[in-house]
């Protein structure tokens, strides 16, 4: 038997053809609608938040620093999920905006204390009534239980990719 692609045949367990193939691959796939509809939804916010002169970069950036208070540069990139360089940018540009303020802890510009500036509270402010909004379009007619019953789904989702557990587990469709 040929292998149809990469998948098919393994030296190390069963081949798997496209017509033994119990779950499904590419576009059908779980994965790849979690991350379309992960894709449609932030740029759904981008639009929102452009309306207001804002981008999700920034609203995440306003959101973390309100709700954590000052914290330290490599900390705030790393809870972003960005690198050090790609922050500081970001943060060179708030900065300019007077949104937030840099506070030097050492000659590493890492090494800085991050906080809100009275300007950047009062635009996060402002986002939150978008963002919340937007998340009563994102969730429109869908149940209450629904919402509850995804979010906690999702949050298993998290779980699971976050674990990357050593078990093997049966495909299910």
């Amino acid at each position: 038997m040929t292998p149809v692609n990469q998948y098919d045949a393994k030296p190390d367990g069963p081949s798997r053809t496209a017509s033994t193939r119990t779950t499904p691959v590419g576009r059908d796939s779980f994965g790849y609608q979690l991350n379309y509809v992960a894709h449609s939804a932030r740029l759904f916010l981008e639009r929102r938040l452009r309306a207001h002169g804002a981008s999700f970069a920034t609203w995440r950036t306003l959101e973390l620093l309100a709700q954590r208070g000052p914290m330290i540069q490599g900390e705030l990139a790393e809870t972003l999920g960005v690198r050090g360089p790609t922050a500081t940018r970001g943060l060179d540009r708030l900065v300019s905006e007077g949104l937030v303020r840099r506070r030097r802890l050492s000659t590493d510009r890492r090494k800085a204390e991050i906080t809100l500036t009275e300007t950047g509270a009062r635009l996060h402010e402002r986002l939150a009534g978008v963002i919340e909004e937007a998340n009563a379009a994102l969730a429109y007619g869908i149940p209450r239980q629904d919402l509850d019953t995804l979010r906690a789904l999702l949050d298993l989702v998290c779980r699971n990719a976050e674990e990357e557990p050593d078990r093997q587990v049966a495909a299910e469709p």
